[in-house]
C-alpha cells in the first residue's frame, strides 16, 4: 500500500510543475518603413551609404532588412542607424546584415545579430557596390541623409556629422521586427503623407504605425491607420496640391466689382481698389498665387 501511495505522488508532482510552467508568448511582427512599391526609379547610388528615417512606436527586436530592387548588380549591406547624429540623423549603427548579391524583386536579408531597440527614431540605411544596382523611390516626402563610402569598408559604424541631405526621398525599404504580443499595444499614427499637399492619391508613408485603410476620395484624400492590441485607430488625409489661377472675370472691363468667374483655381483673396480691382488667388499647400487685375469700365 505504501509503495503505491509513493508511485502515485511520484507521478502527481511532474504534472503539476508541467501546469505551472508559464505559457511561451507569442511574438508579434511588425515593418517599420516602406513596403510599398513606389513609383519612380532609382540608381547611380554606388560608392555612398544611404539612409532613411523611420518610426519605432514600441520596444522590438530588429530581425531583417527588405530592400526592393529592379535591376540587380553587384551586392548590397543593409543596415539600420540610431538618430544620434546631427539635427536628429543617422548616428550609431546598430544592426547589420551581411553583404549578398542582388536580385530583382524583394530582398530580405537577416541582421548579423538581432538587437531589441526602444521606441523612437531610427536610420534604415543601403550600402551598394555597383552604381548600375536600379530601385525604386519617392520624392514626395521622408527624410533622408548620404555619405560617400567605399563598399569595401563595409557599413561605417558611425554615419557622419556633416552628411548630405537628400529630403525629399523614400525608398521601397523596410525593417521587420518583432515583440511580444502581451507587451504590445500599438496605437494607429498618421504618416508623412498626413496634411501634405499632394499632386496624386498617396501610396507610402500613410501611417507611421498601425495599419493602413484604402485610401479614398479625390483630392482631399482619407485613410486610417488601425492600431492592434486595443491600440486605437487614427484618421488621416492629405490635400490636393492646386496652382492658384484666374477665372473668366479677369480682365474684364466691368462697373462694379466682380463677384463670379473669379477663379478657375484656388480660393480667392478678398478685393482691394475702387476700379481696377485686384486681388490674388491663392493655390493649396503652399502652390503659386495668380494675381487678378479686373479695369474699370469707363460709360
Amino acid at each position: 500500500m505504501n509503495t503505491v501511495r509513493v508511485l502515485l505522488f511520484s507521478l502527481v508532482i511532474p504534472l503539476l510543475s508541467v501546469g505551472l510552467a508559464p505559457a511561451a508568448r507569442a511574438q508579434a511582427t511588425m515593418t517599420i518603413g516602406d513596403a510599398n512599391l513606389e513609383s519612380d526609379t532609382d540608381s547611380g547610388n554606388g560608392g555612398m551609404v544611404l539612409a532613411q528615417e523611420a518610426a519605432l512606436t514600441v520596444s522590438a527586436t530588429i530581425e531583417s532588412l527588405s530592400f526592393y530592387v529592379t535591376q540587380a548588380a553587384g551586392n548590397v549591406v543593409l543596415g539600420i542607424y540610431d538618430a544620434t547624429g546631427p539635427r536628429g540623423g543617422p548616428g550609431k549603427l546598430l544592426a547589420v546584415t551581411s553583404s549578398f548579391a542582388a536580385t530583382e524583386g524583394w530582398n530580405r536579408a537577416n541582421v548579423v545579430r538581432p538587437v531589441l531597440l526602444a521606441a523612437g527614431n531610427y536610420w534604415l540605411a543601403y550600402l551598394p557596390s555597383s552604381g548600375n544596382l536600379g530601385f525604386l523611390k519617392q520624392n514626395d516626402s521622408g527624410n533622408c541623409f548620404y555619405k560617400t563610402q567605399r563598399f569595401s569598408s563595409g557599413m561605417p559604424a558611425a554615419f557622419s556629422t556633416s552628411p548630405s541631405t537628400c529630403t525629399p526621398t523614400t525608398w521601397s525599404f523596410y525593417a521587420t521586427l518583432t515583440s511580444s504580443s502581451g507587451n504590445v499595444v500599438v496605437n494607429g499614427a498618421c504618416g508623412s503623407s498626413n496634411g501634405a499637399g499632394l499632386t496624386g492619391a498617396p501610396t507610402s508613408n500613410l501611417c507611421s504605425a498601425g495599419t493602413a485603410s484604402a485610401v479614398t476620395g479625390a483630392g482631399p484624400w482619407n485613410w486610417t491607420c488601425a492600431g492592434f492590441g486595443g491600440g486605437t485607430t487614427a484618421s488621416c488625409s492629405a490635400l490636393l496640391e492646386v496652382n492658384g489661377s484666374c477665372g473668366s472675370a479677369n480682365g474684364v472691363a466691368v462697373t462694379i466689382a466682380p463677384t463670379k468667374n473669379l477663379c478657375a483655381a484656388g480660393g480667392a483673396s478678398a478685393f482691394s481698389g475702387t476700379g481696377p480691382w485686384t486681388g490674388n488667388f491663392a493655390g493649396t499647400k503652399g502652390r503659386r498665387t495668380a494675381p487678378f487685375p479686373a479695369p474699370f469700365a469707363n460709360t
